[in-house]
């Protein structure tokens, strides 16, 4: 059952599912795509005793826009205001895929007492390197343009296109009716103007003091996060239990859920060598 919840800075989406006393767990997705990402991978972790938090950025699903501009201060805000509210205050475990994991590292990195281990897939390090046209979205009025009659519309198009090759076509039209919100094609654009998709090597780097805490989850197929920057994150992460996957691309925690659960379990509850 999902809930929603007003903190500091507006409403929160989010939803508690699993054992009471399991195994404490929390989910934080990506950009443009709120927590039904994780639709397939949170049964399959309660089914093995773990209690889920997963819950939607500002600006994303059902979680309002804040009146400030959207920024990693203000997302690991939210993070941290929501735990207080549901008093998850002992150590818990992380999942945080593309955008998310720059939001929970820094989280990590103001708490780290309340880490037990965290898993990054496919993380965002910086987006902005490889699209050399996204000044043109800090421009007003032609960003807002684009936005609305270009990138929205091609993202709705691959949307239908992605969930209904592994089929789940009624998150394509989930995708759809959340685009009709005005919110949400200012939060695409709050993500761009403010810096979110940008460079993200130095937050890597400060997380390699927390390696054996970590484990990188990757694809060698993902076009969203190409195998050099993959590279590129394993060494700032100071070479932390890595895997890459064949045969699967950036949506793997949503398109191969049943095939990544085993070792995400296995690092959760044992300890993985580093894997070169």
């Amino acid at each position: 059952m999902s809930n929603l919840i007003t903190l500091s800075d507006g409403v929160t989406h989010y939803r508690v599912e699993g054992p009471i006393g399991g195994i404490r767990l929390i989910l934080i997705h990506g950009a443009t795509v709120p927590f039904w990402v994780f639709d397939r991978l949170t049964p399959l972790l309660i089914e093995r005793g773990f209690q889920v938090l997963r819950y939607d950025l500002l600006g994303h699903g059902g979680s309002s826009l804040p009146e400030k501009s959207l920024s990693y201060d203000l997302l690991v805000s939210q993070l941290t205001e929501l735990l207080e509210t549901l008093e998850w205050e002992k150590p818990f475990n992380i999942i945080s895929y593309s955008l998310g994991a720059p939001i929970s590292m820094r989280f990590v990195l103001e708490e780290p007492s309340r880490l037990n281990r965290m898993i990054l897939v496919a993380p965002m390090i910086n987006y902005s390197i490889r699209n050399p046209g996204m000044f043109m979205f800090k421009l007003p009025k032609l960003g807002e343009w684009l936005m609305r009659h270009f990138v929205i519309p091609l993202l709705i198009r691959r949307r239908h296109k992605r969930y209904s090759k592994i089929g789940m076509a009624h998150l394509g039209e989930s995708f759809e009716e959340m685009t009709k919100n005005p919110e949400f094609l200012h939060t695409l654009l709050s993500l761009i103007r403010n810096g979110l998709l940008s460079d993200q090597n130095k937050i890597f780097e400060e997380m390699s003091s927390h390696k054996k805490k970590l484990m990188l989850i990757g694809a060698k197929d993902d076009r969203t996060l190409p195998i050099e920057q993959f590279e590129q994150i394993y060494e700032l992460l100071g070479n932390p239990s890595t895997i890459c996957y064949q045969g699967m691309g950036h949506n793997m925690i949503l398109s191969h859920a049943e095939f990544l659960i085993n070792d995400l379990i296995n690092f959760f509850w044992h300890d993985v060598d580093t894997m070169d």
